[in-house]
C-alpha cells in the first residue's frame, strides 16, 4: 500500500475510532440506571464508580504516556491503547460482578485516555487551517458517537451488545496505528504535549505577531471523560486575552486549575447522573438513556457555535456567563418536565467553559506546556473524583437533589475566576480601530504581556517595546522613500497593479514588493490582488496633486536625507554597499577586531528576546545536543543552557567569531558545556547535533543558498533530529508585519539576492530538502520559529 493510502487509511480509522470513543463515553452514563437493574446494586457511590473508574483510567493514561513511550515505540504504544480499549469493552458485558465491571471500565478508560492524546496530536499536527478542519471533524465524529451511544442504549436496552460491537470494531480500527508515526520527537508527540497541545496554543500569539502561520486555537473538550471529545473545535478567530498581571502568575495558576477541576467534575457528573435523575424523576430506564443524549448533542452543538462568541466577549467573562447560564439550565432541570430539554440547554450552555479557559490561561501565563499540563491533569482528576462524590451526596434523596446539586456545583466552579475576571479588564484608555488595510496597533500592555521568565535569575522581559522604537526609524524611512519615489501622487490618480506602478515610479522589481506590500502594512496603501491603491489618510496628505493638505515636502526636508540609501536601492535594485554576495557582507563585517564585536552585540540585540522564548516554547526535553549555526556572541545557545542543565551546545561560526562567543557565554556561566567550532557553513560540513538552528542566517542569501544550508543541516542531524530556523517572518498574507517585510528592504539594501520570507515559504523549503513535519510558532515581538524534523 502507498503512503498516501495508508495515511488515508488511518485518518478514516481515526474518524471512526472517534464515533466509537463517544458512543462508549457517553453510553456509560447513560445506562447505569440499566446496569444498576441487572446487577441488582449500584455500589456505594449511587452506581458511579464505573464512569469514575473510566475516567480514572483516562487519568493514567494521561500521566503514564511519557514514560511509557520512552520505552516503547510510540506505534506499539498505540497498538496497546487499542487492545485496551477493545479488550475493557468486551469485558465489561461479561463482568459477574459489579467490581469486575468498574475494573472494565478502568482498563477501557486507559485504552481511551491514550487514544486521545495520540488522536490530537496526529489529526492536529498539520497546524493552520487544516489542523482546524481535521481536527474540526475528529470533535464532530466523537460528538456524533456520544450522541448516537444513549440514543442505542436507550432504543435498545442493548448495553451489552454495544460493548461487544464497540470492542470487535475497536479491532479494525489497527490503521490507526500510525498516529504513532508522530514519534517521541515530533512536535505533536503526545507524550508531553498532552491532547494535542501544540495545535491549542498558538492562535493567541498569532494575533499578536500575523506572521506566526496560526495553528487551531484551543478548543479542547474539558477532559477525556464522558462528554470529553477528541479535540479541539473550530478555530475562535480574534480572540485576544487581555492581561492578568493584578493576579500573581501563581494565584493564577491556581484558580485556572481549581476551576478546571471543579467543571470537568460538573461535566463528568452530568454524564454520570443525568439518566439517574431522569429515570427517578419517572422515566423508564430505556427513555432515560435516551433522553440523556440531548446534553451531549447540545454539548456539541455548543462547541461548534463557540468561534461566534468567542470573537465578541473576552475568554474570562465568557466563562463566567456560560457557567451561570448552565447553573440555571441545570437547576431548571429539577422540574420533571423540563428537564431533557433543560439538559440540552445546559450542554450548550457549557460548552464554552473549557476551551475558552485553556485559550485564556496559556497566554497569560508563562510557560504555555506547563499550564496546558496542569489544567489538563487538574480537569481528569475533577472528572475522577466528583461523580462520586455527587453521587454518593445525592444517593437516595429527591430527584430534584441530582440537577441543584449539579446547578451548585457550576455555581462554585466560578468563584476561583471571579478575581482573574477583575484582573482581566484592561488599563488605561480603549485601543482604537485601525485603519483598513493597516496592522492593527498592540495595546501598550500587550507587547509585554506574557514575559519569558526565571532562567538562572535575570530578568525575562521582553525587548520589545525597546526594538519598536528602533524600527519606527526604518518605519519613517520607508514612508518617506514612498513620499520622494511618487509613490502616493501616482496612485492618486488610479489605483494600479505592482508591474505598471513600478514603471511609473522608477521602482526596480526585485525589492518592489517588499517595498509596497511593507507600505500596506504600515496603513498608507491597501492591496487587491496585485493592484495598489492609497489609503484616505496617505491620499489626503501625501499626495503632491493636492497642496492644501500635502504634508510630504515638509517631511522630506524634516527628515532631510534619511531616505538617500533607501530609495537608491528601489530604483536599482542593487545593495548599497559594493559587496558582490553574503560572502563578501561577511569578510568585511568579521575583517577587525572592532567589526566583529559591533556585529556580535547586534545579533544579540536582534535574537536576545526570541532565545529566552525558544528556552520555553521548544520541547527541549526530548534533545540534549544542540548546534548554533551562525551562533555570534552565543546569546541563543547561552540563555537555552541556562535554562535547562541537561543541553548541551556548540556555536559555529567563522573564526574571528570565538573571542566573544566564550566571552558571553562565559559571562552566562555555561563555558564548561558550550563548545566554539569555527568554520564556514557553506565549505564545511555542520557539527551534529540533535537540533541544528538558524538563527537570522538564511535572510541572508539567495532561495538557492536557503536550500543549501537547509540541506546540510537536514545531513547533520539523526532521525528525529529537528531544524529550527527562527527571523523575523513575513506574514503569509504580506499585508500586516511591516517590520519583517522592512527588514527584508534591509536585506536588499545590504546583501545582493538577501530577502526574508514568509512561515509557509520556509516550511516549503524544509520539505524539499526531506524534513518530514514543520510548524510555526510565534516567539517575541515580530520574530517566529519554523520547525522541521527529519
Amino acid at each position: 500500500m502507498s503512503a498516501a493510502a495508508t495515511r488515508r487509511a488511518a485518518v478514516v480509522a481515526g474518524l471512526a475510532l472517534s464515533v466509537l470513543l463517544g458512543a462508549v463515553t457517553a453510553a456509560l452514563g447513560a445506562a447505569l440506571p440499566l446496569l444498576r437493574a441487572a446487577y441488582g446494586t449500584g455500589g456505594g457511590g449511587g452506581g458511579t464508580e464505573v464512569v469514575v473508574a473510566y475516567n480514572v483510567g483516562a487519568l493514567l493514561a494521561l500521566l503514564g504516556s511519557g514514560p511509557l513511550e520512552r520505552r516503547l515505540p510510540a506505534r506499539s504504544l498505540v497498538s496497546w491503547y487499542l487492545a485496551a480499549f477493545a479488550a475493557g469493552c468486551a469485558g465489561m458485558p461479561s463482568a459477574p460482578a459489579w467490581w469486575v465491571l468498574t475494573a472494565g471500565a478502568l482498563v477501557a478508560g486507559i485504552g481511551f485516555g491514550g487514544l486521545v492524546l495520540y488522536a490530537n496530536a496526529w489529526f492536529g499536527r498539520a497546524g493552520g487551517a487544516a489542523g482546524v478542519r481535521r481536527l474540526g471533524a475528529l470533535h464532530a465524529a466523537f460528538g456524533a458517537g456520544a450522541t448516537a451511544g444513549p440514543l442505542l442504549v436507550g432504543g435498545t436496552g442493548a448495553v451489552r451488545e454495544l460493548l461487544w460491537a464497540v470492542a470487535a470494531l475497536t479491532v479494525c480500527c489497527v490503521p490507526f496505528r500510525r498516529a504513532g508515526d508522530t514519534g517521541s520527537h515530533e512536535a505533536g508527540s503526545p507524550g508531553r504535549v498532552p491532547l494535542g497541545e501544540r495545535t491549542a496554543l498558538a492562535e493567541p500569539s498569532a494575533e499578536r505577531h500575523p506572521g506566526h502561520r496560526a495553528e487551531p486555537s484551543p478548543g479542547l473538550s474539558s477532559h477525556p471523560g464522558p462528554g470529553a471529545g477528541p479535540g479541539p473545535g473550530p478555530a475562535a478567530p480574534g480572540w485576544r486575552p487581555a492581561p492578568a498581571a493584578a493576579v500573581a502568575p501563581r494565584e493564577l495558576l491556581v484558580a485556572c486549575a481549581a476551576a478546571a477541576f471543579l467543571y470537568a467534575g460538573l461535566e463528568a457528573a452530568i454524564g454520570a447522573l443525568e439518566a439517574t435523575h431522569l429515570s427517578a424523576a419517572g422515566h423508564t430506564p430505556e427513555d432515560a438513556a435516551r433522553l440523556s443524549a440531548l446534553f451531549w448533542a447540545g454539548l456539541t452543538a455548543g462547541r461548534l457555535l463557540l468561534p461566534l462568541a468567542a470573537g465578541r466577549v473576552s475568554h474570562v467573562p465568557l466563562v463566567l456567563t456560560a457557567l451561570c447560564a448552565g447553573a440555571c439550565a441545570l437547576a431548571a432541570a429539577a422540574a420533571a418536565e423540563l428537564a431533557p430539554a433543560s439538559y440540552a440547554v445546559a450542554g450548550i450552555c457549557l460548552a464554552a467553559v473549557f476551551p475558552t479557559l485553556l485559550a485564556w490561561a496559556v497566554t497569560v501565563l508563562p510557560g504555555a506546556r506547563r499550564i496546558s499540563g496542569v489544567l489538563l491533569t487538574a480537569n481528569l482528576a475533577g472528572s475522577a473524583v466528583l461523580p462520586f462524590v455527587l453521587g454518593r451526596l445525592t444517593a437516595g434523596a429527591v430527584p430534584a437533589s441530582i440537577p441543584l446539586a449539579l446547578a451548585a456545583l457550576a455555581v462554585v466552579a466560578a468563584v476561583p475566576l471571579v478575581p482573574a475576571a477583575r484582573a482581566a479588564r484592561p488599563a488605561g484608555r480603549p485601543r482604537t480601530p485601525a485603519p483598513e488595510g493597516a496592522a492593527p496597533l498592540p495595546h501598550p500592555e500587550e507587547t509585554n504581556r506574557n514575559p519569558v521568565r526565571g532562567i538562572g535569575g535575570f530578568p525575562m522581559i521582553s525587548p520589545q517595546p525597546v526594538t519598536d522604537l528602533m524600527w519606527a526609524h526604518w518605519k519613517t524611512k520607508t514612508m518617506l522613500s514612498a513620499v520622494e519615489l511618487g509613490v502616493f501622487t501616482a496612485l492618486a490618480k488610479e489605483p494600479l497593479p505592482a508591474a505598471a506602478l513600478c514603471e511609473r515610479v522608477g521602482l526596480h522589481p526585485r525589492p518592489a514588493a517588499d517595498f509596497l506590500d511593507a507600505l500596506v502594512a504600515l496603513g498608507l496603501l491597501s492591496r487587491t490582488g496585485d493592484v495598489y491603491a492609497n489609503t484616505a489618510e496617505a491620499d489626503e496628505y501625501l499626495d503632491a496633486a493636492k497642496p492644501a493638505s500635502y504634508l510630504g515636502d515638509s517631511f522630506l526636508t524634516q527628515c532631510a536625507g534619511l531616505a538617500d540609501d533607501l530609495v537608491g536601492v528601489l530604483r536599482t535594485g542593487q545593495a548599497s554597499g559594493a559587496v558582490r554576495d553574503g560572502r563578501d557582507f561577511y569578510a568585511g563585517t568579521y575583517a577587525t577586531a572592532d567589526s566583529v564585536r559591533a556585529f556580535q552585540r547586534d545579533m544579540t540585540a536582534l535574537s536576545i528576546g526570541s532565545a529566552r522564548a525558544i528556552a520555553e516554547r521548544f520541547p527541549w526535553e526530548r534533545y540534549r545536543t544542540l548546534v548554533d549555526v551562525g551562533c555570534a556572541e552565543g546569546a541563543l545557545p547561552g540563555w537555552l543552557l541556562r535554562r535547562h542543565p541537561h543541553l548541551t551546545a556548540v556555536g559555529f561560526d567563522l573564526p574571528p567569531a570565538r573571542e566573544g562567543f566564550e566571552k558571553y557565554t562565559g559571562r552566562l556561566g555555561v563555558a564548561d558545556r558550550v563548545e566554539f567550532w569555527p568554520g564556514d557553513f557553506f565549505s564545511d560540513p555542520l557539527p551534529w547535533g540533535d537540533v541544528i538552528v538558524l538563527g537570522h542566517v538564511l535572510h541572508n542569501w539567495g532561495e538557492a543558498e536557503k536550500l543549501q544550508l537547509l540541506q546540510k543541516a537536514y545531513a547533520a542531524l539523526p532521525p528525529g533530529g529537528a531544524v529550527l530556523v527562527y527571523e523575523t517572518l513575513i506574514d503569509d498574507d504580506r499585508r500586516s508585519n511591516a517590520v519583517g517585510l522592512i527588514l527584508s528592504l534591509i536585506m536588499h539594501a545590504e546583501v545582493p539576492g538577501g530577502f526574508d520570507y514568509t512561515g509557509a515559504q520556509c516550511q516549503e523549503w524544509m520539505r524539499r530538502t526531506g524534513f518530514r513535519d514543520t510548524y510555526v510558532e510565534h516567539l517575541d515581538g515580530p520574530e517566529s520559529m519554523v520547525v522541521g524534523i527529519k
